[in-house]
């Protein structure tokens, strides 16, 4: 008996350091399926798929690089490199695709709190089979609200608005700030909620379709349903599949998964059935 009573206090030690997944997350069907082949592509810091050309994903690097997009696939190969004329590079986060033919750069990050504005621009989506330059067709310069200045690295757009998603937590969330697209000038941002998350969000991108927002984080990806308006996010769980990659920075649905690029030049695909849209 008392043999009996040890072996049970063992097993009760050993299930109380497990720790089990929340409701909808998921450890498996998160794998690393290319890395970059252009050694250019050295820090990469947003992706998104193209709308107009299958298979065709947009990338760009972190601070400190020139202001340049890149077109490559999913095996990470380079397919054309564009130079975007009229836009500084202060610190470059992500990138957006609209259903339009626009690309859009976000310039955004503030890790230091130093910058009192920051911007968005927009370039007409080139073809991407050849080489050459972009020029910038509006620029949004974007200032915070009274809160402060927040370090924001996940942009995408919903409904005729941007929204930038505040890396670090607040209150036990990501704060959500959002800007008109239809504005010109010098714009305050508008703080609308906060996303009940436990990660710091590096990248973000909604389906074509309007109905789902993908966030990659630093370990792994979360999946709102927001059936067309970005706003119920704040009220709704998200899945989540959590990956052990903190240097993600990119994320955008390819279709069969939400694929993410980090940092080190790794392509890494999220193959749960929430993530398999456009």
């Amino acid at each position: 008996m008392k043999e009996r009573f040890c072996i049970l206090m063992v097993v009760g030690w050993v299930l109380g350091l497990i720790t089990f997944p929340a409701e909808g997350a998921s450890t498996l069907g998160a794998t690393k399926i290319a890395k970059f082949k252009d050694a250019s592509i050295d820090e990469s810091s947003g992706l998104a798929a193209s709308k107009r050309y299958p298979g065709v994903f947009w990338t760009h690097n972190d601070q400190g690089h020139a202001p340049v997009l890149f077109a490559v696939n999913r095996q990470g190969k380079t397919l054309a490199q564009f130079k975007v004329t009229g836009a500084n590079v202060d610190d470059w986060e992500d990138v957006a695709v609209d259903n339009a033919g626009n690309v859009y750069i976000s310039d955004t990050g503030n890790n230091t709190g130093s910058r009192d504005h920051v911007q968005v621009y927009l370039v007409k989506e080139p073809k991407p089979t050849s080489s050459g330059s972009v020029k910038v067709q509006k620029a949004w310069k974007l200032s915070y609200p009274s809160s402060g200045p927040f370090n924001g690295e996940a942009f995408f757009i919903s409904n005729g608005y941007g929204y930038l998603v505040g890396k670090d937590l607040v209150n036990n969330g990501a704060p959500l700030y959002r800007f008109p697209l239809s504005a010109t000038g010098a714009i305050v941002l508008q703080r609308v909620g906060t996303l009940k998350i436990g990660n710091r969000i590096t990248g973000a991108s909604v389906s074509t379709d309007g109905n789902a927002l993908g966030l990659i984080s630093e370990n792994g990806a979360y999946l709102f349903t927001i059936n067309g308006n970005a706003l119920r996010a704040l009220s709704s769980r998200p899945f989540f599949s959590s990956f052990n990659e903190t240097s993600m920075e990119g994320g955008t649905f390819a279709g069969d998964g939400f694929l993410a690029s980090s940092e080190k030049g790794d392509l890494i695909l999220f193959t749960q059935s929430p993530f398999r849209r456009r």
